[in-house]
Formats: structure tokens, C-alpha cells, sequence
């Protein structure tokens, strides 16, 4: 049985492993065209349209493989699959279709990497600057370092891309996450500006006697999305692993979860103090 508590904030967005593996330069790309089996029209910074790609060092993909096949309404897709380039990080935590045809990939640690979609070759991005450490540090109440922590998620909305930081900060000694903006064509120009336009509150202290007993394991911030109509950003947190004092200070909304089910959703009130739901007072009643 899977049961845990989710978490959500509304942010009114502004309006406006191994070392790397060096392969032979490859050709730029020759276009920013978007491939012609894309299903549908996306909307892309007006900042895609003056980039030139042929000022990157591109190198080829390896292992790369496509294929197409079709949906449940018979459109047409093509499903592409390759290895990614190696980075300082053992994984990539998020990545996004930043202009036609070409994807954006960043790690935890902030190391990017340009993917041409269209002629399978990738080029170093930018390496941004994240708030707080992603190192191992000598705290008994949280399990600091590695990919947990760090960029998480990202989501694009007209000139700016906006990327969720899981962050320890070792100044103030608590945990929090924030939200960064980037200008797409300072990306695209592969400059590592970033300005932090929200941050999670209240940070939670990671040095308590109770935090040692369950030190905090992994911050489960990070998945972004936007809304156009109402020129929102939202991002959700899960509170798995940080205990459910975290989801009654920090959250709008409550959504109490058993076996992939919604059972219960309201405000942290309504939720700790006045459950409705059988299966919501029991799950409480054995945290609690």
C-alpha cells in the first residue's frame, strides 16, 4: 500500500558519473526547424528565431534510434531514444523542447546540454548556479547530496523558462525550494544568469533533536506548470519523506493519496484537524 500526503502553492508568475566523453566535432545544425511529424503547433520564444546554432560545437549522439509509430487516432509520431552525453552528475533531472527541434537538459548540479532532435548531435549549454549545496554536509537531520537536491523541474511560458531548485541551505540551516527564472535568450547565448523569483516558506530546519531521529531523506519539490489564461506558475511539493508538519505549514492545498487514489483533498485545517474520510483518520492517526 502506497499512502502520503501531496502538497501545492500557486506563484502568480511575472507577466512578461563519469567525466565527459569527447567524441569528434560534428557539423552545426543547418535549421531550426521543427520536425515535420510534430502533432501540433507549440509557441516558442521570439528568441528562437535569431539563435544561430552554427556558433555551438556539436558532437554526435551515441546510440541513437527512431522510429515512428501511431497514436490511438492514427497520428503519425516518431519515437527517437539515444544516450545522452555524459556530465559531471550521473543523471539529468529535467529538460524541456526550448526551440523547434532542439531540447535543453540540465542536471541537478546546473551542467546543460543543447540535443539537436533533428540531426542527433548535442553541444554544452550553460552551467547554472544553484541556491544551495549539493554536497554531502555534516547534518544528522537531512541526507544531503546527490541528485535529490538541486534543478528538479522546468517549464517554459513566452521569453522566460522557470526551473524548481531543491534547496539545502547551509547558512540559515533549513531546507526550501525555490523557483528560478531564465531568460531564454541568455540561455541561448549560454549566459548562467538566473534570479530567484520565489522561494518556499517557511524554510524547515534541518538541525532539530527531531529531525536527527528522521533526518529529512529527499525533497520531493520541483514539478512545474503554467497557465496562460490565468498568468500563473504552480509548483507542487510531495511530503513523503519530510513529514506531514511540512505539508501544514507550507501548503494551500492538502491531497491525502492511497494506492494512486485521490481519498481526501482541502485545506491543511480541514485535512489534520477535521478528515472526513475513514482511511484519511487512519493514516494520521498512525503518523501523528
Amino acid at each position: 500500500m502506497v499512502q502520503g500526503i501531496v502538497t501545492s502553492l500557486v506563484i502568480t508568475a511575472c507577466s512578461s558519473s563519469p567525466g565527459p566523453v569527447v567524441e569528434p566535432p560534428k557539423p552545426a545544425p543547418a535549421s531550426l526547424e521543427a520536425p515535420q511529424t510534430e502533432p501540433e503547433k507549440l509557441e516558442f520564444s521570439p528568441a528562437c528565431s535569431q539563435w544561430d546554432p552554427s556558433g555551438l560545437e556539436w558532437r554526435e549522439l551515441v546510440d541513437f534510434s527512431s522510429n515512428t509509430v501511431s497514436d490511438s487516432s492514427g497520428v503519425e509520431v516518431v519515437l527517437s531514444r539515444s544516450s545522452l552525453p555524459r556530465a559531471g552528475a550521473t543523471r539529468y533531472n529535467t529538460g524541456i523542447e526550448i526551440c523547434p527541434g532542439f531540447l535543453w537538459i540540465v542536471t541537478h548540479a546546473g551542467e546543460s546540454r543543447f540535443i539537436s532532435l533533428t540531426d542527433q548531435t548535442w553541444s554544452k549549454g550553460p552551467t547554472l548556479e544553484t541556491s544551495g549545496s549539493i554536497e554531502n554536509i555534516a547534518a544528522s537531520g537531512v541526507e544531503s547530496g546527490g541528485e535529490v537536491w538541486g534543478f528538479r523541474g522546468s517549464v517554459a511560458s513566452g521569453d522566460w523558462l522557470y526551473l524548481s531548485d531543491a534547496v539545502v541551505d547551509t547558512q540559515a540551516k533549513c531546507i526550501r525550494v525555490d523557483v528560478h527564472r531564465v531568460a531564454i535568450s541568455g540561455l541561448l547565448a549560454k549566459d548562467n544568469s538566473t534570479t530567484v523569483v520565489y522561494e518556499s516558506k517557511p524554510c524547515v530546519d534541518y538541525t532539530s533533536d527531531r529531525r536527527a531521529k528522521t533526518p529529512i531523506k529527499i525533497h520531493m519539490g520541483g514539478a512545474l506548470a503554467y497557465s496562460a489564461e490565468r498568468d500563473e506558475l504552480y509548483v507542487t511539493m510531495g511530503d513523503f519523506h519530510l513529514g506531514v508538519g511540512f505539508a501544514r505549514e507550507v501548503a494551500d492545498r492538502v491531497v491525502f493519496m492511497a494506492d494512486g487514489e485521490i481519498v481526501e483533498v482541502g485545506t491543511p485545517n480541514e485535512i489534520f484537524d477535521d478528515p472526513k474520510e475513514a482511511r484519511t483518520k487512519q493514516f494520521l492517526a498512525q503518523i501523528l
